[in-house]
This record gives structure tokens, C-alpha cells and sequence, in this order.
């Protein structure tokens, strides 16, 4: 799979449907950030704007979306309501996205939230904390994707 303006890495190709979209403008963060979702057994795709991960999610491939809020060209919130905006018109089932942010003030998951962001993973984070929180949304676009197909066509190895 070649994608324009993105960084793929990941284990191998066998855990293709664990792809995450980890959008972060900062490479030190980006670094860190990929090597911890490689530990899990993801593959990254990393972009540095929100517009790139606009563009990407309206692929359909990712099943987790990591959003960092500061980015150049279009912040995280912002890109979030245009993926929304874009899975409703579509009627599409929401990609499940986990804001990544420096900030833990209330008013900033607030804010998160009221952007159509589903979770909040405050930075730095450990292992163990991305661990829970992608454990949190494994598996809920698998289970979605199926459930849109007929009950025919899904099968319990469609994950």
C-alpha cells in the first residue's frame, strides 16, 4: 500500500488490520509515539497535518486514529470535526480517535470531545497507558466493518 505524504512502518504485513494513523507534527514525539504502537503490534502510518490525516481517514484502511491537537495546516480538533463531518455524509462508521495532547486540563478534554474525539491519551504517556487505551478500541472497527456486511459474508476470521 503506497500512501502520499505519510510514513509507513510497522512489523509486517500480516497485522494489516491493526493500522493506526498516528497524526503528529513533532518527529521526536512521532518517534516515540510509533515505536510504542510498533511494541503493540500495530502498523503506523504517521502524517505531519491534519489535512494529510482528513485525507487519509476518508481512505477507509485505519482502525485507530491518534491525533495529536497542535498541528500546522489544520489542528487535531479540526481535522476531527471535517472526519466526522465526512462519516456522516458517507454514512460511515466512525474511526474511533484518541486525541494525543500535552494538556490534561478539563477544559482541554472538553474540548477534545465536543470535536467528535472519542478518547484523550495525555503526553507524555507510558507504555502501559497506550496499551489501555488502544485496548480500549481494538477491534471496534473490525466489529463495525462486519456488521455492515450480510450475516452471509462475516465471519469470525473478518477481523
Amino acid at each position: 500500500m503506497k500512501l502520499p505524504h505519510a510514513q509507513r512502518s510497522g512489523p509486517s504485513g500480516d497485522v494489516a488490520e491493526r493500522l493506526v494513523l498516528l497524526a503528529d507534527a513533532d518527529d521526536n514525539n512521532a518517534l516515540y509515539e510509533t515505536a510504542a504502537l510498533e511494541m503493540l503490534g500495530y502498523d503506523v502510518v504517521r502524517v505531519r497535518d491534519g489535512g494529510t490525516a482528513v485525507a487519509l481517514v476518508m481512505t477507509g484502511l485505519f482502525d485507530l486514529v491518534m491525533m495529536e491537537l497542535r498541528m500546522p495546516l489544520l489542528n487535531g480538533a479540526d481535522a476531527t470535526r471535517a472526519i466526522r463531518r465526512f462519516e456522516a455524509s458517507a454514512r460511515r462508521i466512525p474511526t474511533p480517535i484518541v486525541a494525543l495532547t500535552a494538556s490534561v486540563m478539563p477544559h482541554e478534554q472538553v474540548h477534545c470531545t465536543e470535536a467528535g474525539m472519542d478518547d484523550v491519551l495525555p503526553k507524555p504517556f507510558t507504555l502501559p497507558d497506550l496499551r489501555r487505551t488502544v485496548d480500549r478500541w481494538q477491534g471496534t472497527q473490525a466489529v463495525c466493518r462486519c456488521r455492515t456486511l450480510s450475516a452471509k459474508a462475516c465471519s469470525p476470521g473478518m477481523t
